[in-house]
């Protein structure tokens, strides 16, 4: 995996961080439509919902809802919207749409925030089941930084997967099971530039591992 990895200083980081908190407060960046706002959603539509503070003034709004579509494919989304708020009220500066972004088969998904990098505007962290057949799980994490007016992808990759399951019609070789949990110490002491996980691995190639194997993986964020 390729990443660009430069040096910051955390003084330059936290003036671009509110460079840009004053930059949408002037109203100066473009808007997303009411389409890709989670709070534009029909209250009938809202599976679930959760809320939180990005930085001064920021929040980043996670939904699931019904999108009312016949397609099993599309029938559930998952909308994030980050929002500035203005006079008491809150305005999309961007958004990610899960099934038009990460593509369909999305759902059940959760939001943790975190500044890796410590420039006082918290990095988003979505979790959310991603293209699941029967009898398998895999859920997916993307960390996403606010840069101006985007959303940008820093990492893509699984948290928990499990296709051990003979129903679930894999070859013995596709066979595997894992999960990944951060190490939040050692990832803020990156600042940024690198996620690391504790990875416990019961299943690999077919092979059942008894006890599971326990590994250390550090892996460059990407950097806008």
């Amino acid at each position: 995996m390729t990443s660009l990895l430069t040096s910051r200083s955390r003084f330059p980081r936290r003036l671009a961080a509110a460079g840009a908190a004053a930059a949408l407060l002037a109203g100066g960046l473009p808007l997303f439509a009411a389409t890709r706002d989670p709070l534009a959603l029909s209250p009938g539509k809202v599976y679930v919902t959760t809320s939180m503070s990005v930085g001064p003034n920021l929040s980043a709004t996670l939904t699931d809802y019904f999108t009312g579509e016949k397609n099993e494919k599309t029938a559930m989304n998952t909308l994030l919207g980050i929002h500035v708020t203005e006079n008491g009220k809150r305005r999309l500066v961007a958004s990610r749409d899960y099934n038009a972004d990460a593509g369909g088969y999305v759902s059940r998904a959760s939001l943790e925030l975190l500044d890796l990098d410590r420039d006082g505007l918290k990095e988003i962290l979505v979790t959310y089941h991603h293209n699941e057949k029967p009898e398998t799980t895999r859920v997916e994490m993307d960390v996403l930084r606010l840069v101006g007016d985007k959303l940008v992808l820093l990492w893509n990759g699984p948290v928990r997967l499990n296709t051990s399951a003979a129903g679930a019609g894999m070859a013995p070789s596709d066979r595997d099971q894992f999960i990944r949990e951060i190490d939040y110490g050692k990832t803020t002491a990156a600042r940024g530039s690198k996620i690391y996980f504790t990875k416990t691995v019961s299943m690999a190639a077919g092979a059942t591992l008894d006890p599971p194997r326990v590994l250390n993986e550090e892996i460059p964020l990407a950097q806008p």
